[in-house]
């Protein structure tokens, strides 16, 4: 049997005061239900020394253990009923309860409290989707990966400045030009009424979040109207001087020409940009 230094002492005390140890018994329960522990000691008088010094012995050798117990038992913590009430930020509580455990949160996540598990820090998932759980207990959360989308209009795509996706903490840039004819580009709105914010460049912060839609705004291209009278003689057409692309409003006027021996069939339309219409 193996004696802590504390029993070693009490023997001690007793072979002091003229006994020996001839067996020991230990009885106890746990120091967690506060039980007290007492030692069960038998003693075997020496042959030289009377009853009153066997009597003192064993009653001090019952003190000191009553006292000793006593520190024991108050001083002892039971490793197998420890419960945390709550977690500092950055941890997470395992269960409820006695046995429970603080654990630290994964990555790119945040707890604290009483929660169950970490959540994701914004702009993170677990699988770095949009759509990803965002609460986690193990690997780390990952930055979010979002969708851009442009709304051209019946222009054709950029050659570039038009990603189409950007991830949070890294951002992009929306900078691209597309063609269309008839038309200048007018920039990139964030609304389809073509109202907000339009630019021909956007920057997409490092802490944006969410998928983003572009819509690409227009404007009709004017032209310069010249009349040829093609031979004739009389006054050139006073109106119209100038027409939009795609105006329905502009049309070719009476001819006021005349020339002999010629019959006026209509108007031919030529145009240094290469688009014209002869209605």
């Amino acid at each position: 049997m193996k004696f802590t230094p504390l029993a070693c002492f009490f023997m001690n005390v007793m072979t002091l005061v003229g006994y020996s140890f001839t067996n020991t018994k230990k009885y106890y329960f746990s120091p967690c239900t506060d039980v007290r522990i007492f030692s069960i000691i038998k003693y075997k008088r020496e042959e030289n020394m009377g009853k009153r010094r066997c009597f003192l012995g064993i009653f001090a050798s019952f003190v000191i253990a009553f006292f000793a117990g006593n520190v024991l038992a108050a001083g002892y913590t039971c490793p197998d009923l420890k419960q945390y009430t709550s977690c500092n930020a950055g941890y997470y509580m395992t269960k409820d309860g006695a046995g429970n455990e603080c654990k630290a949160c994964p990555g790119n996540s945040t707890g604290g409290g009483t929660v169950k598990a970490c959540t994701c820090s914004t702009g993170h998932s677990v699988d770095g989707t949009s759509t990803g759980a965002t609460t986690i207990t193990a690997t780390a959360c990952q930055p979010i990966t979002y969708t851009i989308s442009y709304v051209r209009s019946g222009g054709a795509k950029p050659s570039s400045g038009a990603p189409e996706t950007y991830t949070y903490g890294t951002g992009a840039t929306v900078n691209g030009v597309p063609t269309r004819a008839g038309y200048k580009f007018a920039g990139w709105c964030t609304d389809s009424a073509l109202t907000a914010n339009c630019k021909t460049s956007h920057t997409i912060s490092a802490t944006d979040t969410g998928d983003k839609t572009f819509y690409a705004k227009w404007t009709p291209n004017t032209f310069n109207v010249k009349y040829e009278s093609g031979g004739g003689t009389g006054t050139a057409p006073t109106a119209p001087t100038s027409c939009t692309y795609g105006s329905t409003d502009c049309k070719a006027p009476n001819n006021p020409y005349t020339r002999d021996g010629y019959r006026f069939t209509g108007w031919a339309c030529t145009s240094s940009s290469g688009s014209c219409s002869n209605s």
